[in-house]
């Protein structure tokens, strides 16, 4: 009963914290434990990061991928003109989706692979 309401009042604030904010982005992809793939999105605007999405795809690929945060990007009313960074692990599907969805609507991006990602690739 209490539940519906506190979320609502939940993702008021956070829209009220992003909304046509210069964000940067974060998306990374993981499995559940019942294999499915889920995609988190957390924002970033000066000292303030929150996860504001949990998507489970059925199926991930660049296409999927920058479909999904074109789509959050528009519920948080954040203009395509504003997010600024695009922070990601270095899979082969999230650079195409840097370079041939996010890109060409959004020409200020940046894409910054995650250091993490890296170091673990090398180890």
């Amino acid at each position: 009963m209490y539940l519906p309401q506190i979320f609502e009042n939940h993702l008021t604030q956070l829209k009220l914290m992003f909304e046509s904010k210069p964000v940067a982005i974060t998306m990374d992809e993981t499995t559940d434990d019942c294999a499915r793939s889920v995609v988190n999105t957390l924002f970033h605007f000066r000292t303030n990061t929150k996860l504001v999405s949990v998507d489970f795809l059925i199926q991930v690929n660049n296409s999927t991928i920058g479909s999904t945060l074109l789509t959050i990007l528009t519920k948080y009313n954040i203009p395509f003109s504003l997010p600024r960074l695009f922070i990601s692990d270095s899979a082969a599907y999230m650079k195409k989706c840097f370079h041939e969805v996010l890109k060409p609507v959004m020409p200020q991006l940046i894409h910054a692979p995650c250091c993490a990602h890296i170091l673990n690739l090398i180890g």
